[in-house]
């Protein structure tokens, strides 16, 4: 029994696309890690995880394989969202930067997967020399950043010390909580600076207090809410 012979046109398709996969693949491999570098090295948070960079690159090849996969199938890609639709995330976005690169890579591994490599080299570049100029110049950030002190003291503190010492600093301030029981007292303060200062010298000028037990400065970057 004679095998047909297959067409030497369709073997020549195949190994095209192939080629044009592994392409799309290492452009979207590259421009992740370009991304990933970019993140690590213009994140100012607490919050900062190696493994949320290591999440960025291996969305970039993801999504450039499911646009590879899908191509020019309506039907598939209906079904695709179908899918992706039931899809829930627990684990929450603590900085809202991490949800911008997140939609980079996102768009990078469509423009991949969909051969558009001008695209997807041209948006990574022009995006990055925005994020790091602007980290550079820091155009979005205040010279004196607002924080969250929070003091615990004997029971019985009289709180106009703690409010006195932030007067002769220059720093404005605003209660957020105050807990008062057996085991002492508790005050949250929001507050700024109204000129540039050590932050430091103002928790042990607090400390000094004979009644305050502990004092804690957190940042906004810090994530935490009260």
């Amino acid at each position: 029994m004679v095998l047909p012979e297959i067409p030497t046109d369709w073997n020549i398709a195949v190994n095209l696309e192939l080629q044009r996969l592994l392409l799309s693949l290492l452009l979207s491999f590259l421009l992740g890690m370009v991304i990933s570098f970019i993140y690590k090295k213009t994140n100012r948070g607490f919050s900062y995880e190696s493994s949320f960079a290591y999440t960025l690159v291996l969305i970039t090849i993801i999504i450039t394989s499911i646009m590879v996969t899908i191509g020019s199938n309506v039907a598939l890609s209906l079904g695709l969202i179908g899918s992706l639709s039931i899809i829930r995330f627990r684990t929450a976005i603590k900085n809202s930067i991490d949800m911008a690169f997140l939609f980079w890579t996102i768009a990078i591994g469509l423009a991949s997967g969909a051969q558009n490599y001008q695209v997807a080299v041209i948006t990574t570049i022009t995006l990055g020399v925005i994020i790091l100029l602007l980290n550079k110049w820091k155009i979005f950030f205040r010279a004196n950043s607002d924080y969250i002190a929070i003091i615990q003291s004997a029971p019985k503190q009289n709180v106009e010390q703690f409010t006195n010492i932030f007067r002769k600093n220059a720093i404005d301030w605003r209660v957020n909580s105050s807990v008062s029981n057996s085991d002492g007292l508790e005050i949250t303060y929001s507050i700024q600076p109204r000129k540039k200062i050590e932050m430091t010298e103002v928790i042990q000028e607090l400390n000094k207090l004979q009644t305050v037990k502990n004092v804690s400065l957190l940042t906004p970057e810090t994530n935490l809410f009260i």
